[in-house]
């Protein structure tokens, strides 16, 4: 998946250009409850400003009055830690860039370099707990026989007429020892670990889905 799925549009973000004062960028971020905001001019993605930014610059700046120091633009302050990525960057490279950067979004522009809007934390997470399904239930394996095991798992979920939703697997680091955490489609997964266990597969623990 490309983060121009799930990324929130440039016209419908609020944003603020360069030649805006700090005073300005300040005002919208306190009516509007925001950390920061995208500074842009036209189809140009700047930066961003940030109260505390502004906070931070104005102590450094030596000005006694921070009225006086608000009338300066925004084009002298907004700053980014980190480079734009394409609309056609993947979701899993997205994450990865906010693991490697303090960032509260990540710009995206297109091939030419247009803005074309935001990847929030959220929205990513949003699509993990979707792809991963972190809110199904939960059944947790332990096997020593990975391929056999998970064979024979499939098949009983199969045959009890649910569905799987994601499938992880951990070494455990003694005897050879995994462990398969899978998740299913089921409110209360009871009746399938029952029929699991019947199959002589190690059910060491189990969650009903989460509301």
């Amino acid at each position: 998946m490309f983060v121009r799925a799930i990324m929130t549009p440039a016209e419908d973000l609020i944003t603020i250009r360069s030649n805006n004062t700090l005073k300005e960028a300040l005002n919208i971020i306190l009516e509007e409850g925001f950390l920061s905001l995208p500074v842009v001019d036209g189809d140009t993605f700047v930066g961003y400003i940030s109260k505390m930014y502004i906070y931070e610059k104005f102590i450094e700046s030596g000005e006694k009055e921070f009225d006086t120091f608000l009338l300066h633009e925004v084009r002298y302050y907004a700053f980014m830690d980190m480079e734009p990525v394409s609309d056609s960057t993947y979701i899993e490279e997205a994450a990865e860039a906010f693991f490697r950067n303090k960032v509260m979004f990540i710009p995206v522009v297109d091939r030419k370099n247009h803005f074309q809007g935001i990847v929030t934390q959220r929205s990513l997470f949003e699509v993990v707990l979707k792809v991963f399904g972190l809110k199904d239930a939960k059944i947790t394996i332990y096997s020593q026989d990975f391929s056999g095991s998970l064979y024979t798992i499939v098949d009983v979920i199969r045959r009890h007429g649910s569905n799987i939703t994601n499938i992880a697997q951990y070494d455990l680091g003694v005897l050879g020892t995994q462990e398969i955490s899978i998740r299913v489609e089921e409110d209360d997964p009871t009746d399938l670990v029952e029929k699991l266990k019947s199959k002589g597969i190690k059910v060491r623990e189990f969650q009903a889905a989460r509301k």
